[in-house]
């Protein structure tokens, strides 16, 4: 059997965040430890270590700029063996370049 990806997800709108949920439960190897409106919220867990990877939403409406984005930089410089993988999410065609770009500068 294998290990289980603890995953979370950071997405301020609940319909949202209930659809990711809905679409990652389908997958038998994922649990999902925690999903969160804010980046604030989500960090306590993400630097804890015990997550392996994050849906992160780029334009969290109730936080400046791209908070999405800067909490992937946050997490690119954890002092973590095997830091979390990213995925973005965005609900918004401006932002879909910007996370590619982003995604491009933290693998190398």
């Amino acid at each position: 059997m294998s290990k289980k990806m603890n995953i979370i997800i950071v997405e301020d709108r609940m319909m949202a965040r209930d659809e990711l949920k809905y679409l990652l439960s389908l997958h038998p190897d994922v649990n999902i430890l925690g999903e969160f409106e804010t980046t604030a919220e989500a960090w306590q867990l993400i630097s804890s270590g015990q997550v392996d990877g994050a849906f992160l939403d780029i334009n969290i409406a109730t936080e400046p700029g791209a908070a999405g984005m800067d909490l992937a930089f946050r997490i690119d410089r954890l002092p973590l063996a095997n830091p979390p993988w990213i995925v973005f999410t965005t609900g918004y065609e401006e932002y879909a370049l910007s996370a590619h770009t982003v995604t491009l500068r933290l693998s190398g």
